[in-house]
């Protein structure tokens, strides 16, 4: 899973940002055709993974937490639409504070179709 994070921090991550007015953590990822989770998931017709979609909420929050996000929980999640090679995927993301050590993630992907995925997960931190 590191090496996803690793490729989704240096090599599709193009932006994140905090809203100064709502505290919402905003990202844009764009997922090239050669991003390496397109490999094998599936032949001949590409789409993001569902886990990978995921580790993206995480990495936009630990680029600007300036640490490692650790999933402890996924309270819900649905996927609504494929990500495929090649589009650049939004997200926003409310962090929400359970207690001195563990977080809440609120979170909507949105791509070319709409939203792709929304749901909520509990975080740690690491570092």
């Amino acid at each position: 899973m590191e090496s996803i994070e690793n490729s989704l921090r240096d090599v599709a991550l193009s932006s994140s940002r905090v809203d100064e007015a709502s505290g919402d953590i905003h990202g844009e990822f764009i997922f090239a055709p050669d991003f390496p989770a397109f490999a094998g998931h599936f032949p001949g017709h590409p789409v993001l993974p569902a886990i990978v979609q995921l580790a993206a909420v995480r990495v936009i929050v630990s680029a600007t937490l300036g640490k490692r996000v650790i999933p402890l929980k996924i309270v819900r999640v649905k996927f609504k639409s494929m990500i495929g090679p090649g589009e650049s995927v939004r997200a926003v993301v409310k962090c929400v504070s359970e207690d001195e050590s563990r977080f809440r993630l609120s979170f909507v992907l949105e791509g070319k179709k709409g939203t792709a995925a929304s749901g909520e997960m509990i975080c740690g931190v690491q570092g």
